[in-house]
Protein backbone atom coordinates (compact mmCIF):
# COMPACT_ATOMS: atom_id res chain seq x y z
CA UNK A 1 0.00 0.00 0.00
CA UNK A 2 2.98 2.33 -0.15
CA UNK A 3 2.38 3.40 -3.76
CA UNK A 4 -1.31 4.40 -3.34
CA UNK A 5 -0.56 6.36 -0.16
CA UNK A 6 2.40 8.07 -1.78
CA UNK A 7 0.41 9.01 -4.88
CA UNK A 8 -2.42 10.39 -2.73
CA UNK A 9 0.01 12.50 -0.69
CA UNK A 10 1.63 13.73 -3.89
CA UNK A 11 -1.75 14.64 -5.39
CA UNK A 12 -2.75 16.53 -2.24
CA UNK A 13 0.52 18.43 -2.30
CA UNK A 14 -0.11 19.42 -5.92
CA UNK A 15 -3.79 20.23 -5.14
CA UNK A 16 -5.03 17.62 -7.58
CA UNK A 17 -7.36 14.66 -7.26
CA UNK A 18 -5.92 11.18 -6.96
CA UNK A 19 -7.39 8.62 -9.34
CA UNK A 20 -7.04 4.90 -8.78
CA UNK A 21 -5.71 2.81 -11.65
CA UNK A 22 -6.14 -0.91 -12.21
CA UNK A 23 -2.94 -2.38 -13.55
CA UNK A 24 -4.51 -5.59 -14.82
CA UNK A 25 -7.77 -6.48 -16.49
CA UNK A 26 -8.52 -8.97 -13.72
CA UNK A 27 -8.54 -6.23 -11.10
CA UNK A 28 -11.13 -4.34 -13.19
CA UNK A 29 -13.30 -7.45 -13.42
CA UNK A 30 -12.92 -8.00 -9.67
CA UNK A 31 -14.00 -4.41 -9.01
CA UNK A 32 -17.15 -4.89 -11.05
CA UNK A 33 -18.00 -8.17 -9.32
CA UNK A 34 -17.59 -6.68 -5.84
CA UNK A 35 -19.59 -3.54 -6.60
CA UNK A 36 -22.37 -5.33 -8.51
CA UNK A 37 -22.85 -7.75 -5.61
CA UNK A 38 -23.10 -4.88 -3.14
CA UNK A 39 -19.81 -5.67 -1.44
CA UNK A 40 -17.25 -3.02 -2.43
CA UNK A 41 -15.18 -3.76 0.70
CA UNK A 42 -11.72 -4.11 -0.92
CA UNK A 43 -12.20 -0.85 -2.79
CA UNK A 44 -13.53 1.18 0.15
CA UNK A 45 -9.91 1.37 1.36
CA UNK A 46 -8.96 3.34 -1.75
CA UNK A 47 -11.80 5.76 -1.17
CA UNK A 48 -10.75 6.22 2.46
CA UNK A 49 -7.23 6.97 1.28
CA UNK A 50 -8.67 9.88 -0.66
CA UNK A 51 -9.04 8.53 -4.18
CA UNK A 52 -11.92 10.27 -5.95
CA UNK A 53 -12.19 8.16 -9.08
CA UNK A 54 -10.81 5.28 -11.08
CA UNK A 55 -9.54 4.93 -14.64
CA UNK A 56 -11.72 2.47 -16.50
CA UNK A 57 -11.28 0.27 -19.52
CA UNK A 58 -14.93 -0.34 -20.45
CA UNK A 59 -18.12 1.77 -20.42
CA UNK A 60 -19.96 -0.87 -18.38
CA UNK A 61 -17.70 0.03 -15.44
CA UNK A 62 -18.86 3.66 -15.21
CA UNK A 63 -22.04 3.16 -13.20
CA UNK A 64 -20.56 0.75 -10.59
CA UNK A 65 -17.59 3.06 -10.09
CA UNK A 66 -19.89 6.06 -9.74
CA UNK A 67 -21.71 4.18 -6.97
CA UNK A 68 -18.41 3.33 -5.32
CA UNK A 69 -16.83 6.79 -5.33
CA UNK A 70 -19.85 9.07 -4.97
CA UNK A 71 -20.59 10.16 -1.38
CA UNK A 72 -23.58 8.53 0.30
CA UNK A 73 -26.58 10.51 1.55
CA UNK A 74 -25.35 10.02 5.13
CA UNK A 75 -21.93 11.44 4.23
CA UNK A 76 -23.50 14.43 2.48
CA UNK A 77 -25.70 15.07 5.52
CA UNK A 78 -22.66 14.88 7.82
CA UNK A 79 -20.64 17.29 5.69
CA UNK A 80 -23.56 19.73 5.54
CA UNK A 81 -23.75 19.63 9.35
CA UNK A 82 -19.97 20.14 9.52
CA UNK A 83 -20.18 23.30 7.42
CA UNK A 84 -23.16 24.62 9.34
CA UNK A 85 -21.45 24.05 12.71
CA UNK A 86 -18.15 25.50 11.51
CA UNK A 87 -19.79 28.62 10.08
CA UNK A 88 -21.64 29.09 13.37
CA UNK A 89 -18.36 28.71 15.31
CA UNK A 90 -16.62 31.26 13.07
CA UNK A 91 -19.44 33.75 13.66
CA UNK A 92 -18.90 33.28 17.40
CA UNK A 93 -15.17 33.92 17.01
CA UNK A 94 -13.93 30.33 17.33
CA UNK A 95 -11.68 28.54 14.86
CA UNK A 96 -12.96 25.06 15.71
CA UNK A 97 -16.00 23.18 16.94
CA UNK A 98 -17.25 19.61 17.26
CA UNK A 99 -19.79 17.58 15.32
CA UNK A 100 -20.74 14.10 16.52
CA UNK A 101 -17.81 14.19 18.94
CA UNK A 102 -15.25 14.96 16.22
CA UNK A 103 -13.20 18.13 16.13
CA UNK A 104 -13.91 20.35 13.14
CA UNK A 105 -11.36 22.95 12.06
CA UNK A 106 -10.61 24.92 8.91
CA UNK A 107 -9.09 21.93 7.08
CA UNK A 108 -12.10 19.71 7.81
CA UNK A 109 -14.52 22.47 6.81
CA UNK A 110 -12.65 22.94 3.52
CA UNK A 111 -12.77 19.18 2.86
CA UNK A 112 -16.52 19.16 3.56
CA UNK A 113 -17.01 22.11 1.23
CA UNK A 114 -15.10 20.31 -1.56
CA UNK A 115 -17.22 17.17 -1.18
CA UNK A 116 -20.49 19.14 -1.26
CA UNK A 117 -19.36 21.20 -4.25
CA UNK A 118 -18.31 18.07 -6.14
CA UNK A 119 -21.69 16.47 -5.40
CA UNK A 120 -23.50 19.58 -6.64
CA UNK A 121 -21.52 19.42 -9.89
CA UNK A 122 -22.26 15.70 -10.15
CA UNK A 123 -26.00 16.33 -9.79
CA UNK A 124 -25.85 19.14 -12.32
CA UNK A 125 -24.07 16.92 -14.85
CA UNK A 126 -26.82 14.35 -14.49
Amino acid sequence: MIAPRHSEETARTAVQRAVDIAFRYRSQVRLLWWVEHGQPAPHIRRRRLGYRGRKLIHPSQIEPCNRLYRPSAAELDYYARVLEAFDQAVKQGSASTTVDGRMIDVAMANAARRVLEADAKWKKAG
